[in-house]
């Protein structure tokens, strides 16, 4: 009896033990990414960020440039330097015509902070959504529809 209650206690601990290592919260990993898009009319960007500042003024006529630093964090079994990698060779941005589709698929974000710089022309409608994060737009005739839940 006694070796039967050792046994137990043995794969109690180990399953204990797999399972705290499963939940481990490793270091975040931090990338960037750049892309410029030209465009010949009047600019629509639409944002959809779930985790980072977006900062968007006034830059060049023709021109939409867009700067973002990625950090993302593992939990679990995750892996964040894939996830980065995958990201920062696919950004979510997306150009259709004269609109600017920023973070296009959200359902890749788990874990993943974004910080956006985005120039654009002064003309360009803004419509801007962040569930968490600060967002600073200056410089624009727009019009400029924001949201967020969390953040200035």
């Amino acid at each position: 009896m006694v070796r039967q209650a050792n046994r137990g206690s043995s794969l109690l601990l180990f399953a204990t033990a797999f399972a705290i290592a499963g939940c481990y919260t490793g270091p975040s990993v931090n990338g960037t990414f750049s892309r410029s898009y030209t465009v010949s009319g009047p600019v629509r960007l639409e944002l959809s960020n779930a985790s980072g500042e977006v900062d968007i003024t006034e830059g060049a006529a023709g021109t939409v440039s867009i700067h973002a630093e990625v950090r993302s964090s593992g939990l679990g079994f995750e892996n964040p330097q894939k996830r980065l990698d995958d990201i920062v060779s696919d950004p979510p941005v997306e150009q259709r015509g004269d609109t600017i589709r920023v973070g296009k698929d959200l359902s890749r974000m788990r874990n993943v902070s974004i910080s956006y710089k985005i120039q654009v022309p002064h003309d360009t409608e803004v419509d801007a959504n962040v569930a968490s994060g600060s967002e600073d737009i200056r410089d624009l005739r727009g019009p400029v529809k924001v949201r967020s839940a969390s953040g200035s």
